[in-house]
């Protein structure tokens, strides 16, 4: 029964999956909205599993982004370095050092305290960035026009659009295979009831932390897609 109902919803699946890739014969403009709507997608995916896996909202999700933005963006502008391979691995381990100190303060607390310290902190970090204009150009943003992915100029629209595509289903495997590993299932134990998770010998705080570290690093595959808005 378990195997139909799954070979049920992988059928379900594969006319959402041909859409997808036959998207750009309907034109740029219908490729551009289809391609945004999966780069917030992804972003979604994150602020979904920290939410319902866990119960800790956060309003702090952009500063991770923006972290991870701004070092590509400065290696653009002051290094030329518009290789993909180098600009995501930059981007990710930046953002996940910004991760680590935040999530130090962040993660223990729970409930409306987490709320109001990522509101807190990641406003901090607002101001700071338009405060240090020569550095992050403030409102106007760092432009970057250009990027290689294997010494492959990355052009137009559709060659672009197609990179998210295969990212975001990057992403949902990875969100898959996690959230059904003992760590994802801790993660439950650990929204349904904290008191007795901790009773159990889970580290609440070292569990906040290895989350909030992969969720940034969904966020870095996103913060890349978004050169394509």
């Amino acid at each position: 029964m378990r195997d139909e109902l799954k070979n049920r919803k992988l059928f379900l699946y594969i006319p959402f999956v041909i859409v997808l890739f036959i998207i750009p014969l309907g034109g740029e403009y219908v490729t551009y909205l289809t391609g945004l709507a999966l780069v917030f997608g992804i972003a979604a995916l994150s602020l979904n599993v920290l939410l319902g896996y866990t119960g800790l909202l956060s309003f702090g999700h952009a500063l991770f982004f923006g972290c991870g933005a701004y070092s590509a963006g400065l290696l653009v502008k002051h290094f030329n370095i518009t290789s993909l391979e180098i600009l995501l691995p930059v981007s990710i381990i930046s953002s996940i050092a910004l991760a680590v100190l935040v999530g130090l303060i962040c993660v223990r607390h729970t409930r409306i305290y987490f709320t109001m310290l990522t509101i807190a902190i990641s406003q901090l970090f607002y101001a700071l960035a338009h405060k240090l204009r020569p550095i992050t150009g403030g409102d106007d943003g760092i432009r970057i026009y250009s990027v290689h992915i294997f010494g492959h100029e990355v052009g137009s629209i559709t060659e672009f659009y197609y990179y998210i595509v295969v990212t975001f289903f990057i992403s949902l495997f990875c969100l898959r295979i996690i959230l059904r590993s003992p760590f994802g299932l801790t993660l439950q134990a650990i929204r349904d009831s904290e008191l007795r998770a901790r009773f159990a010998g889970v580290s609440i705080m070292s569990y906040g932390l290895q989350l909030s570290q992969f969720l940034v690093f969904l966020l870095e595959l996103r913060e890349l897609c978004t050169l394509y808005i």
